[in-house]
């Protein structure tokens, strides 16, 4: 009897976990939701910083590359942000029922953390002369740097860098809780936004922990491209300095791809 009464419970939680289960118009509209409050969230920030905004459209081309980085930030956040979130949890999640309080912790820390490492290596792969095509757009905001400018980066670059580690997180911990992709991509995205605006720069420096990505550091990188690859929350490049023998290895991995790409190509 115990036994029929467990199976009869395991058939009822996967029935109503199944009723639950989001269709794909479902998934779109919340990935729709996920990536466009980062956007809303850049365009409210970009409202604090009207000098740099006015500095930039002054710069020469500015308004041109200002106009962009607008139709950037709708194609990358409002088209194929929503496309990968939903691929993304069809394939490797599984209803939140199933795991416990602690372990849904575990899956939105982890991927951050995978996340971090992924878009580490990719982006400092970009800052070789062989791929610095794709990353090129956004280090034009070198000068004057604004929220907006967060995710105005070409489609390869916003693909590869930013929404294809999160596929690697589900690959490597399926199944994951189904709002995990959600919880971690909020969190990276809104502080992507906020290590783009320049009133947190000197704020940052003070407050930010060791082991995350400050706005200073990542104004740094900005203006000298060679340092400070890291973001936009774990700090991988101070974590490859506790072990300076994987901190040569990377060095030596990354040149495969050309030299990197030492100095700023022309921007606001």
């Amino acid at each position: 009897m115990d036994f029929l009464y467990a199976s009869n419970a395991t058939i009822d939680r996967y029935t109503r976990a199944q009723a639950e289960w989001p269709t794909t118009q479902e998934l779109l509209y919340e990935g729709l939701l996920v990536a466009g409050s980062i956007f809303l969230a850049a365009a409210l920030l970009e409202l604090t910083v009207v000098d740099t905004v006015r500095s930039i459209l002054k710069s020469k081309n500015g308004v041109e590359l200002y106009a962009k980085a607008w139709l950037y930030n709708v194609v990358n956040h409002c088209m194929l942000a929503p496309i990968v979130y939903a691929v993304g949890v069809r394939l490797f999640a599984s209803p939140s029922i199933q795991f416990t309080p602690a372990e849904r912790v575990l899956h939105y820390a982890s991927c951050v953390a995978i996340h971090s490492a992924g878009y580490y290596c990719t982006h400092r792969a970009m800052h070789t002369k062989t791929l610095y095509w794709a990353h090129k757009y956004h280090h034009r905001f070198n000068v004057h740097i604004c929220p907006i400018a967060a995710s105005a980066v070409t489609q390869v670059e916003y693909m590869f860098a930013y929404l294809i580690p999160f596929i690697i997180a589900g690959v490597l911990m399926q199944p994951v809780p189904m709002e995990t992709i959600a919880v971690a991509g909020l969190a990276i995205g809104h502080i992507n936004n906020l290590i783009h605006t320049p009133w947190l720069e000197s704020l940052s420096h003070r407050v930010v922990p060791w082991i995350g990505v400050s706005t200073a550091d990542h104004f740094d990188h900005h203006r000298k491209l060679t340092t400070n690859y890291a973001a936009p929350t774990i700090n991988v490049d101070r974590l490859l300095k506790l072990a300076p023998p994987l901190e040569r290895a990377a060095s030596r991995l990354f040149a495969a791809f050309g030299k990197p790409v030492a100095c700023s190509s022309k921007g606001a």
